[in-house]
């Protein structure tokens, strides 16, 4: 993933108090040292936000405006109002299928060039990356629904 996985996000626990910590552990999100993994951070928030969970939530979109997620935004996303956890890790996935130089050559078209750059518009696209984050989610352990108690 395109993320940075530097020494002070690392040290900082990326911002992690201890009782989320301790949550992050029992979701999966740790690495093999014990310390928080940024792709698995954002994959499961991105995961989270597409999951219904967080209707009713206030959240940044990448078009830098505070949004309330609902299930309008969810059926029907739209390159303006996606979470920067969303957007990091669809941009990823866009690279991975279709290769860094066509993504990076693209990066200012609107939602509407997504079909002319990629041969699918931006929801089918986006739907396609949601099924994929949320089957490598599972794939590395980490839990998507409501925890066991």
């Amino acid at each position: 993933m395109l993320t940075c996985r530097n020494r002070m996000a690392r040290a900082v626990r990326m911002t992690f108090g201890d009782e989320d910590f301790a949550i992050a552990g029992q979701r999966g999100l740790l690495d093999a040292d014990g310390t928080i993994d940024p792709k698995k951070v954002y994959c499961f928030r991105a995961a989270y936000m597409r999951s219904g969970a967080a209707v009713g939530e206030k959240y940044s979109a990448v078009s830098e405006t505070p949004i309330t997620m609902s299930e309008r935004l969810i059926e029907h996303p739209m390159l303006t109002t996606i979470s920067y956890f969303e957007a990091a890790c669809f941009f990823d996935w866009l690279v991975e299928h279709y290769g860094k130089d066509l993504v990076f050559a693209h990066m200012t078209i609107g939602q509407e060039g997504f079909a002319d750059v990629f041969g699918k518009d931006f929801e089918t696209l986006f739907f396609e990356w949601a099924a994929d984050n949320d089957a490598w989610c599972v794939a590395n352990g980490i839990v998507l629904g409501p925890m066991e108690e």
